[in-house]
């Protein structure tokens, strides 16, 4: 933040923290954050003293550590609050071993970050430092193909984390992660997540079967390109989404989740192309209809025939 800062009228750097404006000062001997303008946040000021050190400005002396130190404070005074964070975690699998005190603890480790529809959380590549979990909204996770268009690997909601691979092997993101509706994330730090997983070793294992259960849905992915006609993994992909995001209605079964041909073409692996067509014979057959980019599913029973249907590729 201090890139460019050379006089004293030029050292103050402006930005942008969930949707509101943050000002950062640095004053004689401490450094002062000042929410200027915030639509869930009272104007508050937070001074941070620095120890003065020889030879050096402390003007030009930007600590890390402080800007952590502040977004912890701010969680306090943001909409929820620990509390809620920990209300949360406290419905989350990944977390039913921890004790209350140890969970409300661990609460105030977390910050809630918020995303637009369609933002790159992070792109496959990147440092990663931070592991998420989904509070509200979806997340997608894809790999950037040749071709120019994404591979899909998992459409994760409510409850499911990501980000982890990164911290355990301290390698760049496997994945890019995007965020497929309107997303917030309670988000936690390398360093708090490793000390935490140390400190409950059942959440460890929680992982690794989550990351486990992840690989054989890749692997099941590969067996369906290699064996199965585009037709029929169509049927097994909305077959799959009515088990993790379906609903029972009148005359059949809805997916919650809005899907869009393109990326529904990607879970399939065909080219968008090829999904209006076959969309298209299943819906003359009465098999899928479509509202709102959610479909419902009208002939589970022919679906699930249609599934098993292998042969020659197109």
């Amino acid at each position: 933040m201090d890139e460019g800062c050379g006089k004293s009228e030029d050292l103050v750097a402006m930005m942008s923290v969930a949707d509101g404006v943050i000002k950062m000062e640095t004053e004689e001997n401490r450094q002062v954050f000042n929410v200027v303008k915030h639509p869930k946040v009272r104007p508050t000021r937070v001074e941070v003293s620095i120890e003065p050190k020889a030879r050096i400005k402390a003007t030009t002396h930007f600590d890390p550590s402080v800007m952590k130190r502040f977004a912890k404070s701010m969680l306090g005074q943001c909409e929820g609050g620990p509390e809620a964070v920990g209300s949360t975690l406290r419905g989350i699998p990944l977390f039913s071993s921890v004790s209350v005190d140890d969970l409300s603890s661990l609460s105030r480790q977390f910050t809630r970050r918020r995303y637009r529809k369609g933002e790159i959380i992070f792109h496959k590549g990147d440092f990663g430092s931070t592991f998420h979990i989904i509070n509200t909204g979806d997340v997608k996770l894809s790999i950037p193909s040749e071709e120019g268009g994404d591979v899909f690997l998992a459409d994760l909601g409510p409850g499911d984390f990501f980000g982890e691979l990164a911290l355990l092997d301290e390698r760049p993101r496997s994945a890019t992660a995007t965020a497929k509706d309107s997303t917030e994330t309670l988000a936690l730090e390398r360093e708090d997540f490793l000390d935490f997983v140390k400190l409950y070793p059942n959440v460890a294992v929680s992982i690794l079967a989550v990351l486990a259960q992840r690989i054989r849905n890749l692997n099941s992915q590969l067996e369906s390109v290699i064996l199965f006609k585009p037709q029929a993994r169509l049927a097994q992909t909305l077959l799959k989404l009515v088990s993790t995001h379906g609903s029972e209605i009148p005359g059949g079964w809805q997916i919650s989740i809005p899907l869009t041909q393109p990326e529904l073409a990607e879970m399939v692996r065909v080219t968008t192309g090829t999904i209006r067509r076959l969309l298209r014979d299943f819906r003359e057959a009465d098999i899928v209809s479509m509202e709102n980019q959610r479909y419902l599913i009208h002939k589970p029973e022919e679906l699930r025939r249609m599934a098993t249907m292998g042969g020659s590729h197109e």
